[in-house]
């Protein structure tokens, strides 16, 4: 195995950008391949975290994500990183897409990934435009200029 971080569950390569189970949080992986091919063998053992084996729904997912970003628990947040197209996906009430949005941009920038950070508080404007929150809108254009600019910048600006 090479690399940093935990290891995958199913080849053993070491990662820290390993995605976890989204049933169970308890086995990780390093692609979407090993997950497919370790599943019959871990179904098994494979239990949700909410009523006996049954997946999470999105919308406990999306609680999940803003709760943790609101109590600073990035590493929750990303946890979920892989399925941040779906709880912000188009057609989606624009109100809870903002707040997945922040709550995600907020991590990227809590472990200093600004690029990140900036794509998501521009995304999030372009879903405050199209929704008329328009203050909303220009906040989120100003926090994605700052992590563009530099991490330095955002720094001195309050959360």
């Amino acid at each position: 195995a090479s690399g940093g971080g935990a290891a995958c569950a199913k080849c053993g390569i070491r990662s820290a950008e390993l995605k976890s189970c989204a049933r169970c949080l308890q086995e990780a992986y390093c692609s979407k391949e090993c997950q497919v091919a370790a599943w019959k063998e871990h179904k098994i053992s494979c239990r949700g975290q909410e009523g006996q084996g049954q997946l999470l729904s999105l919308d406990a997912i999306r609680r999940r994500v803003v709760d943790a970003a609101a109590s600073g628990d990035w590493g929750e947040v990303l946890r979920w990183e892989g399925r941040l197209e779906e709880l912000a996906a188009v057609g989606q009430d624009p109100e809870t897409v903002v707040l997945v949005l922040q709550a995600f941009a907020r991590a990227y920038i809590g472990t200093a990934k600004w690029d990140k950070a900036g794509l998501l508080w521009v995304r999030c404007a372009e879903v405050c435009g199209a929704s008329k929150f328009f203050r909303t809108q220009v906040e989120a254009l100003t926090d994605a200029g700052r992590c563009f600019m530099s991490g330095k910048d955002w720094k001195n600006a309050a959360l």
